[in-house]
């Protein structure tokens, strides 16, 4: 990770999950509508070392040693995962999120993220103090995503412009290694799965380590 300010500086670690809607009743996904959720864990620059390898050590215990992906774990190894999340200490979750499904045929993806990521770098810059963020690289475009880190760092600059985002927040890019990413990969994870109902337990069980959940688009 960059070199932040010093060991008080408020960092933000996220990433992103959409889903699609489902009916509420009968559990089945409906015929169009998504969910979108970025979620983001700050925590202090001067904690991130015993955080990191407490989410290897969760990792070591669940999966054998491979990074945490909520969407590749099982029903049993996610309340594992989440078991193990919450007694680590010193990070704590703020989400930004669509209210009902996204009507995908409306709105595309690219755009509702966009709007949903400006939101998050808005409020934690201004809001919340946090004066650095990491995102997971995406490069090249995969799973329907369109978006590239030149486009998220294009996003900042906008929202700088029009005075928005704090004028020294910064961002940058890491890999899937990076086990901090590991902790917003399961909360947007764990969130999108209660927007959507398709697990309605497991997210009211951290909720308490969310500082914030702001819907950020309507639809």
């Amino acid at each position: 990770m960059t070199p932040v300010r010093d060991e008080t500086t408020l960092v933000a670690f996220i990433d992103e999950s959409r889903k699609p809607a489902r009916d509420r009743r009968t559990g089945r996904v409906a015929p169009e509508g998504q969910h979108y959720a970025v979620a983001s864990a700050v925590i202090l620059a001067g904690d991130a070392d015993p955080i990191r390898a407490a989410l290897v050590d969760i990792a070591g215990e669940v999966t054998g040693g491979n990074r945490l992906r909520w969407s590749d774990l099982s029903a049993a190894r996610r309340r594992r995962v989440l078991a193990g999340v919450l007694t680590i200490d010193a990070w704590e979750g703020r989400l930004y999120e669509t209210g009902e499904g996204v009507l995908t045929s409306r709105t595309p993806d690219v755009r509702v993220r966009a709007y949903a990521l400006g939101a998050a770098f808005d409020h934690l810059s201004t809001e919340v103090g946090v004066l650095h963020a990491v995102l997971e690289t995406r490069s090249q475009p995969i799973l329907g995503f369109t978006t590239h880190d030149e486009q998220d760092r294009s996003l900042l600059v906008s929202r700088r412009q029009k005075g928005v985002t704090a004028a020294d927040f910064t961002i940058e890019h890491l890999g899937k290694e990076e086990p901090l990413l590991w902790l917003a990969d399961v909360l947007a994870g764990m969130r999108t799965d209660y927007l959507c109902w398709a697990d309605r337990e497991l997210y009211p069980i951290i909720s308490h380590r969310v500082a914030s959940e702001v819907t950020v688009w309507q639809a």
